[in-house]
């Protein structure tokens, strides 16, 4: 993303959005897209942070397209660079930037893959938000062209959030499609008793 001028994003229905306003984090490698229009379904973001032993699923595209993972949330912890996930889907090298979500929405991000023990690692969505806060903050100062960009932008905070994987995207897709398909096998299991 670094020398990347413009990007195209595009949702399952061939929709599409270029965006050449592009920010990038040194500190937690991620580029921020902003984006004029909305494509796709409207983000769910989880209104409260998933607990261990929560299921987890995780999208990204570790040998050959996009694949969707289950597994649990193993623990939560935090260092000097902010809240993590450690989270037991089946994960490679294709799956960082992919997100993370649970049955309430998204959650996270895929960031890295321990070889030693192979746990998988997920910034928390509270993380990303506060570096996309600094890191737009610091971009705004050294370029005050972005200011009135900002100012003139309508969309919330949080769909503009992207990360620098376009599996970002489709993942809170999946997401969305496999609550649906949840609730329609819920209620599909109800037993009826008539007397």
């Amino acid at each position: 993303m670094e020398k990347c001028k413009s990007v195209r994003i595009s949702d399952n229905e061939g929709r599409s959005v270029f965006s050449n306003n592009i920010t990038l984090s040194r500190e937690h490698d991620i580029a921020y897209l902003r984006i004029n229009k909305l494509i796709g379904l409207n983000p769910s973001f989880s209104k409260l942070p998933p607990e261990t032993g929560d299921s987890i699923y995780a999208v990204g595209a570790p040998i050959d397209g996009l694949s969707l993972t289950k597994g649990r949330l193993f623990s939560t912890f935090q260092d000097n660079r902010g809240d993590w996930l450690e989270i037991t889907v089946p994960a490679d090298h294709g799956n960082s930037g992919g997100p993370v979500f649970s049955e309430s929405g998204l959650v996270g991000m895929v960031i890295s893959k321990d070889f030693t023990n192979s746990k998988i690692y997920a910034y928390t969505i509270k993380l990303i938000e506060a570096d996309y806060g600094v890191t737009k903050a610091a971009a705004t100062a050294s370029n005050p062209e972005l200011k009135e960009v900002k100012e003139k932008s309508y969309s919330p905070l949080l769909t503009q959030l992207f990360s620098a994987s376009i599996a970002f995207i489709f993942g809170l897709l999946a997401g969305v499609a496999l609550s649906a398909r949840r609730a329609r096998r819920r209620s599909k299991k109800r037993i009826r008793i008539e007397i």
